[in-house]
């Protein structure tokens, strides 16, 4: 999982990358979203689902990759704090402040 940053005068722009380990082939990224859940603090949630007809089988170390980009005003990572979270488990937090 990575973190990333890019500032000009006017904004940070905050890129994620990361992956989602799934345990079975038939499963796959369902969804992605990025919510602020107060000022300045984000949270990333990533789920996984079965996708329909696929046939189940376990497999090993398997990641579904996923992007993801928060776009802050100039001086925003201050305040910025960020968590990952993926099939409901927090996985990674960046940023400074209280959770």
């Amino acid at each position: 999982m990575g973190l990333s940053q890019a500032a000009d005068r006017s904004q940070v722009t905050v890129g994620i990358s990361g992956a989602v380990a799934v345990t079975d082939v038939s499963r796959s990224l369902a969804a992605r979203t990025l919510v602020e859940v107060a000022p300045g603090r984000y949270k990333l949630r990533a789920r996984t689902a079965a996708t329909d007809g696929g046939p189940s089988e376990p497999c090993d170390a398997g990641h579904v990759p996923y992007t993801g980009t928060v776009v802050l005003p100039y001086g925003g990572l201050e305040e910025f704090r960020l968590t990952v979270v993926h099939d409901g488990e927090p996985v990674a937090t960046w940023g400074s402040g209280p959770a």
